[in-house]
């Protein structure tokens, strides 16, 4: 379930996201209202991001790789 991976990046992901709002307010001149759009698409993206990484390690199983060599030995 992507939940895990979604409380497992929570921190730095939310952390990140702060970090950008005050950008948006302080450098961007944003005011505080105008700030939900991004703040929302943002949330969206960590939670989209979640549920790709979750897939993505379901998908790979033991030593399976992305790219298989193209010469074998």
């Amino acid at each position: 379930m992507y939940w895990s991976q979604y409380r497992r990046t929570f921190v730095p992901i939310q952390a990140f996201i702060l970090v950008a709002c005050l950008l948006f307010v302080f450098v961007g001149h944003l005011s505080p209202r105008a700030l939900v759009t991004p703040l929302l698409v943002m949330e969206a993206a960590a939670i989209f991001g979640a549920r790709q990484a979750a897939r993505m390690k379901k998908d790979l199983r033991g030593d399976q790789l992305l790219l298989q060599p193209l010469i074998e030995d």
